[in-house]
């Protein structure tokens, strides 16, 4: 359901390839319970969201420099590419 990003030893975002399952939106959703239950009862969880995945959340305007988070390679190609 989830990689593991480039930045972090426990920073995660969605993976592009998990709609391959059947129930992976039930299982997102479960994630989401999950998460906001230990957010309530003032639990820390030791994984966290690459940037972009916590702007998506929040409704704010991604920008490409978000990307940097969730794969730096790829980042540095695209910076590349718009200098070049």
């Amino acid at each position: 359901m989830f990689k593991k990003a480039d930045s972090g030893e426990a920073t995660y975002y969605p993976n592009p390839r998990s709609s391959i399952q059947d129930a992976y939106v039930n299982l997102f959703t479960f994630v989401g319970k999950v998460v906001g239950k230990a957010l309530w009862e003032s639990q820390l969880l030791d994984c966290h969201f690459v940037k972009a995945f916590y702007k998506l959340i929040l409704g704010i305007e991604l920008q490409y420099t978000d990307m940097k988070d969730a794969d730096e390679a790829m980042y540095k190609s695209l910076v590349w590419i718009l200098e070049n």
